[in-house]
């Protein structure tokens, strides 16, 4: 029992490395089973592909290749089936597979793709009917083949095509059969620019798919943010006529709450002249003990300055007023005169004229420098 079980452990792993070769590299799975030495080390065009028939063409026509057909005969390690697969394996034809399919051409794919199926399998026996690929004498050599996936022009449908098959008798070595694929190669340039137009013609409309949905996807982005942008200067419009109308309901207010102009014969009555940066000017008339706050509240309600943004500035530069809520000085306290002028500024545009002076006086300081 111990060793039925041991037995069966060794066949499962032995059949997950068998799968593992056949996922990875067909051509790997030959040298193990056939214990031949793989004469392709690092060159490129090393890999031989496994599985179906169908795929493999497909493949190779989406490369641009043509096909390389090996099918092993039923009986295992005969020396015929060990000569072809030691120079499928060997660096001559791994060489000539990448070898490119024409001299003029940017084609960045070589000449051909190397299939192989497994002896007696599924994927043999199909290859075998859809390719009508001749059978030896006695069924004791290997095929060897070369095949194409053509395409109709008219509809579109696919066909396996096979454009020339080795006779195998015997085997040809890797010297051999790399010349046997360059001929093809070389005689098969028409089939090999059409594949090559193929490929490209394939690669611009991809681009084109791609430019396409990279377009839509644009336009959708696009107009995403458009809806956005206006949904929020549909909002910001909303708050700023609110807004507006809160200051307006908030000027009439302070209108109102303005004290009674007093004449000019109130002892100690102080005359308040304003002048704006537009060109516009202001005075009136106001009692000694009133608030300097309200002054504020006359620029506001009286010539739409919001007062939280007013700079007060004395003619000669000496006193600068600017809203303070906890401002409790009257303009007696502020020391203003009875007659009194005052420039009216907008804190943004003072920063402004403060920034401009600033850089008049840094240009004169450089001419004196110089």
């Amino acid at each position: 029992k111990t060793n039925y079980n041991n037995n069966n452990k060794q066949s499962l792993s032995d059949s997950q490395d068998e799968n593992r070769l056949l996922s990875s590299d067909f051509g790997q799975y030959l040298a193990n089973v056939y214990d031949v030495e793989d004469g392709r080390g690092d060159s490129p065009g090393t890999i031989m592909i496994g599985g179906s028939l169908n795929d493999a063409l497909r493949e190779a026509r989406s490369q641009a290749r043509l096909l390389f057909v090996f099918i092993p005969p039923s009986k295992k390690k005969t020396s015929d089936t060990t000569q072809a697969i030691r120079s499928l394996l060997s660096r001559e034809v791994a060489k000539i597979a990448e070898k490119k399919s024409r001299k003029k051409t940017d084609s960045g794919t070589g000449s051909f793709l190397l299939w192989g199926a497994k002896a007696g399998s599924r994927e043999a026996i199909v290859a075998m009917k859809k390719l009508q690929a001749k059978q030896p004498a006695k069924g004791s050599k290997p095929i060897l083949l070369v095949a194409y996936q053509a395409i109709s022009a008219t509809t579109g449908k696919t066909a396996s095509k096979v454009l020339a098959q080795h006779h195998c008798s015997p085997p040809p070595n890797a010297e051999t059969m790399a010349a046997w694929l360059n001929a093809l190669r070389k005689r098969h340039s028409k089939q090999y620019a059409t594949m090559i137009h193929e490929l490209k013609e394939a690669k611009l409309y991809q681009e084109r798919i791609e430019g396409y949905h990279s377009s839509m996807k644009s336009d959708t982005e696009r107009q995403e943010r458009e809806r956005e942008e206006e949904k929020e200067r549909i909002a910001k419009e909303k708050a700023e006529k609110k807004r507006l109308m809160a200051l307006e309901e908030r000027r009439q207010e302070l209108l109102a709450s303005l004290p009674d102009e007093p004449s000019k014969e109130v002892k100690g009555v102080m005359t308040i002249a304003l002048r704006f940066s537009d060109g516009r000017t202001g005075q009136r008339r106001f009692e000694p003990d009133t608030q300097i706050l309200v002054l504020f509240n006359w620029v506001d309600a009286m010539f739409s300055m919001e007062r939280e943004n007013v700079v007060l500035t004395t003619m000669n530069g000496k006193h600068t007023f600017g809203w303070d809520e906890s401002e409790e000085r009257t303009l007696k306290d502020s020391g203003l005169g009875k007659m009194t002028g005052l420039r009216v500024m907008e804190k943004k545009k003072e920063e402004e004229a403060e920034e401009e002076s600033s850089a008049e006086d840094t240009t004169k300081s450089e001419s004196g420098d110089q």
